[in-house]
């Protein structure tokens, strides 16, 4: 019931919303994950300042490393402080969005003649299924960024599972490397025998 430009100027609205969203959650979850770290005084990999090398005496060095492990968390404190900002940044711009979806509509509305009680009718129908045209296109956005989340998430716990027997699996110790000397040594000698015993008869 949309004409064609109409409904293109609505699904970017709608996209828009959605991205903002997603982005919302996005900062939600490192500001946690940052909040965590911060808790238990560790520093993600991107904020570590690289050791100093002292010449002179271990004490020294000790004094440089809990000088420089101090600068690393309020660089973490910093980022987390930042984070928050856009956070709230972010939490604004996602009611501003949905206003303007329904300013959109209610301008798109307004510019009907109303000549009578049937335009009328006629108006708020199609503001109608301007609404529902944006709940559905909203609703298919969404599943699908829950659904390509779902199976992003399934990838990395199979990868989760394969990846620590993989390691196991070439891990090599004195031990390990002695049975398959051994089991080597015992095919070898199973295979020569039978060809010795041919060979005398």
């Amino acid at each position: 019931m949309l004409n064609y430009t109409f409904a293109a100027i609505l699904k970017k609205k709608v996209y828009l919303l959605v991205d903002t969203e997603n982005a919302l959650s996005q900062s939600h979850w490192r500001t946690k994950h940052l909040e965590e770290q911060l808790q238990q005084k560790t520093v993600l990999k991107g904020l570590k300042i690289k050791s100093v090398k002292a010449i002179s005496k271990s004490e020294d060095l000790e004094k440089f490393e809990y000088i420089l492990h101090e600068a690393e968390l309020r660089l973490l404190e910093v980022t987390l402080e930042s984070l928050c900002k856009d956070v709230l940044e972010t939490e604004h711009s996602v009611p501003r969005c949905k206003e303007d979806i329904k300013a959109t509509i209610g301008q798109w509305r307004s510019s009907f003649p109303l000549k009578d009680n049937n335009s009328t009718g006629k108006a708020d129908l199609l503001a109608k299924y301007a609404n529902e045209f944006v709940d559905d296109f909203y609703f298919q956005c969404t599943a699908n960024k829950t659904s390509k989340a779902f199976l992003d998430a399934l990838s990395k716990e199979e990868k989760a599972k394969t990846q620590p027997d993989m390691e196991t699996k070439f891990t090599l110790t004195k031990e390990s490397v002695r049975h398959i000397v051994q089991a080597e040594v015992q095919r070898l000698s199973s295979q020569k025998g039978p060809q010795n015993s041919r060979g005398r008869s």
